[in-house]
């Protein structure tokens, strides 16, 4: 093993990596077409109508994401909890920090631009069959506005950093990795629930609204002599950007740096 890092050795790693497991990650695509095929099949088989919209196929489709994508990004560093292979791979001639970006250059590249191109593909056979009559008198309704402006793109945001969790689950968990990381992430998502609740009910109280144009304003009635106030107050918007910018995009380099962290400190 090397501490220094090298874009040669580092591309060299990914083609080896895509050589060596290519099957597997043909046989994986393959269970990912098919998990979609079967989530599509359920779709179509609990419609009261031949109407199909496209805002239910995208559900179906995220459903289908984060299952292939969780697992597979928990996949990763399966070689680490087996004693043979983890030493193998720790003591390839590669650094720590190379071994990790090819990790994730197949879990954050490759995956999700082949179950993009995957999901498209569908997409279009889905719409081809439906405009030239092969389900009798079916119609298809686009979304309004598109995919990318409407509220189901924040589950990619929420996605990638799930997929971020579980890759680190996979060097923090030795056996049955995915279970314990899906218990430790209800955990956690949990006790968030539980803060924002105490939040809402202790701290700001009912007296407050959020817009996506005015940001969230808490009101306060002040009695002042005779005369009730109404008084509001609203965070800065340097600070409010800032939390949904870290909110959005602070997750995933978070739990990539404590993967690779984690890594670094790894011994078999």
């Amino acid at each position: 093993m090397t501490h220094s890092f090298s874009f040669t050795r580092l591309w060299r790693l990914i083609v080896k990596q895509g050589t060596e497991k290519g099957r597997f990650y043909l046989l994986y695509g393959a269970a990912s077409l098919g998990i979609i095929g079967l989530l599509m099949a359920f779709w179509m088989i609990i419609k009261t109508r031949n109407e199909y919209f496209e805002a239910h196929y995208y559900s179906y489709l995220l459903l289908a994401l984060f299952l292939c994508g969780t697992l597979f990004a928990n996949l990763q560093f399966d070689a680490l909890s087996k004693k043979s292979q983890g030493i193998a791979w720790l003591s390839f001639p590669a650094s720590h920090l190379e071994k990790f970006l090819c990790s994730l250059f197949y879990v954050v590249i490759v995956f999700n631009g082949l179950f993009l191109g995957a999901a498209m593909i569908i997409k279009w056979l889905l719409i081809y069959c439906i405009e030239h009559g092969f389900f009798k008198e079916a119609v298809w309704h686009g979304m309004t506005p598109s995919f990318i402006e409407s509220q189901q793109f924040y589950f990619i945001y929420l996605f990638i950093a799930v997929q971020s969790f579980y890759l680190l689950g996979s060097v923090y968990f030795e056996r049955f990795s995915f279970i314990k990381t899906t218990v430790l992430l209800a955990v956690l998502v949990g006790l968030s629930l539980y803060y924002f609740y105490f939040l809402d009910e202790y701290v700001l109280g009912s007296r407050y609204s959020w817009s996506n144009e005015n940001g969230l304003i808490a009101e306060q009635l002040i009695l002042i002599g005779e005369i009730t106030y109404l008084k509001a107050y609203k965070p800065a918007p340097w600070l409010t950007e800032t939390v949904f910018w870290l909110m959005k995009y602070g997750w995933d380099p978070a739990c990539w740096v404590i993967t690779w962290t984690r890594l670094t400190e790894k011994e078999i």
